[in-house]
C-alpha cells in the first residue's frame, strides 16, 4: 500500500478513536506524500485534516484546509463545512458579525505593522500589547465614524485599508531599533507562526484578510 494512503487510513482511525492530535500528524504526512495528480484523494485528506484541526481548536487552520479541499473538488463535503464554519472574510466564524469584522481589521493592521519590521515578528509582550491597543483604538474610531452593517466584505476591507495607524519605534535587545509604519502582508509573527495558534505562517492564516475574499478567492 502506498505510504500516503496508509497514513491517511491511520489518521481516519485516530479520528474515530477521538484522538484528533494523533490523527493530525498522520494526515499531515499523507498530504505531504500524496501525489499531486491524485486531486480527489488529496481533497479527501485535506477535508479530514480540517476536521482534526477543528477538534483541537485550530479553527482558522481548519477553514484553510477545507478551502484547499474545495478547490480540488468543488462538490465535496468541504463546501458544507465552509458554509457552516467560515465567515465572509474566509476566516473562522466568531459567533458575532462584529467580532468577524474586528478580526479582519486586526489581522490586516498587524500584517501591515509586521511588514514594516525587518524581523517580521513581535519581539516582546509589551510590544504586542502596545500594538493591540493602538489597533483597538483605531477600530473604535472607525466604528464611531461609520456603520459597517450595510457594507459588503469588499467595501469593509476597503475601509479597513484606508485606516492608517502610526506605529511607534521599538528597540530590540542589543540596541537595534526597528520601525513601525504601514505596509502590505506580513510573512511572519512571533517566529513565523500566526497569533491565532493555528501553527501556520501568518500570511497563510489570519493575514489572508489583507485581500478581499469572495467566491474562489480564499487562499491556502
Amino acid at each position: 500500500m502506498e505510504s500516503w494512503r496508509l497514513n491517511y487510513r491511520r489518521g481516519l482511525r485516530k479520528l474515530r478513536q477521538h484522538e484528533p492530535g494523533a490523527a493530525l500528524r498522520f494526515l499531515r504526512d499523507a498530504i505531504a506524500e500524496c501525489p499531486v495528480e491524485r486531486a480527489a484523494d488529496l481533497a479527501d485528506v485535506l477535508f479530514h485534516t480540517g476536521i482534526a484541526m477543528k477538534k483541537i481548536g485550530l479553527h482558522d487552520a481548519a477553514v484553510q484546509s477545507w478551502n484547499a479541499s474545495r478547490k480540488l473538488r468543488r462538490g465535496g463535503p468541504a463546501r458544507r463545512h465552509l458554509r457552516r464554519f467560515s465567515n465572509e472574510y474566509g476566516m473562522a466564524k466568531q459567533g458575532l458579525a462584529e467580532l468577524d469584522d474586528w478580526r479582519a481589521f486586526y489581522s490586516l493592521q498587524v500584517g501591515r505593522y509586521l511588514k514594516s519590521k525587518r524581523s517580521r515578528s513581535i519581539g516582546t509582550l509589551a510590544e504586542r500589547d502596545m500594538i493591540r491597543d493602538l489597533i483597538f483604538d483605531a477600530w473604535r474610531e472607525l466604528k464611531s465614524a461609520t456603520s459597517l452593517d450595510d457594507k459588503t466584505p469588499e467595501q469593509k476591507l476597503a475601509l479597513f485599508r484606508g485606516v492608517s495607524i502610526v506605529f511607534p519605534f521599538f528597540y530590540l535587545p542589543g540596541g537595534t531599533a526597528e520601525t513601525g509604519g504601514t505596509g502590505g502582508l506580513s510573512r511572519g509573527f512571533g517566529g513565523g507562526s500566526c497569533p491565532c495558534g493555528s501553527g501556520l505562517p501568518y500570511h497563510r492564516c489570519c493575514g489572508r484578510s489583507e485581500r478581499p475574499y469572495g467566491a474562489g478567492n480564499e487562499g491556502f
